[in-house]
């Protein structure tokens, strides 16, 4: 099963909480793919976010994040990035992780 997903802060002085939980049942295929961004702001603004992922006997799991956010300057505000990840995998199971974040 391929899945995807886009998150992005529009709004001025707001937070984003995001929450994601992938399941794979014994011997399923999941293929998912999470893009992140937010413009240019001149206050700090936030991110934070949690991960599930649980993969249960045979089942594969692949999880792809790219995000772009506003790395900030003296001047100018920057995003602050909180991230919890947390997986269970199962007897034989596979997962592929892939969050430069």
């Amino acid at each position: 099963m391929e899945l995807s997903t886009y998150f992005r802060i529009n709004a001025a002085e707001t937070g984003q909480f995001e929450r994601t939980l992938i399941i794979a049942d014994e011997g399923a295929t999941v293929s998912y793919l999470e893009g992140c961004t937010a413009p240019m702001r001149d206050k700090n603004q936030l991110h934070a976010a949690v991960v599930e992922l649980i993969a249960h006997k045979d089942a594969q799991i692949k999880y792809s994040t790219v995000q772009n956010w506003y790395p900030g300057c003296r001047r100018q505000g920057r995003y602050l990035q909180f991230r919890d990840q947390a997986r269970q995998v199962s007897r034989r199971a596979v997962e592929d992780f892939l969050d430069p974040g």
